[in-house]
């Protein structure tokens, strides 16, 4: 066995020494009180521990209605619980309340910030099908209006705009004109 398993062995023997001769001495002060002491004592001690079940009660009543009330607290209840405890001066409903402001004031970024924020873009704009569309649409539209000029079937540009006739008169004018060149 080496070394550091030995003095783990002792460390532990130790412990449970020290924990027996406490145990004994718990025990013996425990003989010296009266019976009636110590149901006087244990009876305080469930009052204290009603009591403890009671405000737990009322504040697990407390936080299912403060939820309930503003939903948007179950996204930072981690952020609140933190708040609370860095702040024990906040209690009650203005308590969360108050803590629930102070997480959204925390977390707030403004628009530009979420521009720039890649995993919001991929979560909220780009998997969003209204946005897809809007933006596809748009592209499609510019391509359709910046169009180069119409080639011939051969592949040659025109070297004038083509004018195509609107009636048959316009049409018959425009066969003399190309007759004459």
């Amino acid at each position: 066995m080496s070394k550091h398993n030995e003095f783990e062995k002792e460390a532990l023997t130790e412990e449970k020494n020290e924990t027996s001769v406490e145990n004994k001495d718990a025990t013996a002060s425990t003989e010296e009180l009266s019976i009636e002491e110590q149901l006087k004592m244990l009876q305080q001690e469930n009052e204290s521990l009603k009591r403890q079940l009671g405000n737990q009660d009322q504040t697990d009543g407390l936080i299912e209605e403060f939820l309930s009330e503003y939903p948007l607290a179950e996204r930072f209840v981690d952020e609140i619980c933190l708040c609370l405890e860095e702040n024990p001066d906040l209690e009650g409903k203005e308590g969360l309340i108050k803590a629930l402001a102070s997480v959204l004031c925390s977390s707030w970024r403004d628009e530009s910030q979420l521009a720039q924020d890649e995993k919001f873009l991929n979560n909220y704009v780009f998997n969003n099908q209204q946005v897809r569309k809007t933006i596809l649409e748009d592209y499609l539209n510019e391509i359709a209006s910046n169009r180069g000029p119409v080639l011939t079937k051969s592949g040659a540009l025109p070297k004038t705009k083509m004018e195509k006739p609107q009636t048959i008169r316009s049409a018959g004018e425009l066969a003399r004109a190309l007759f004459r060149k």
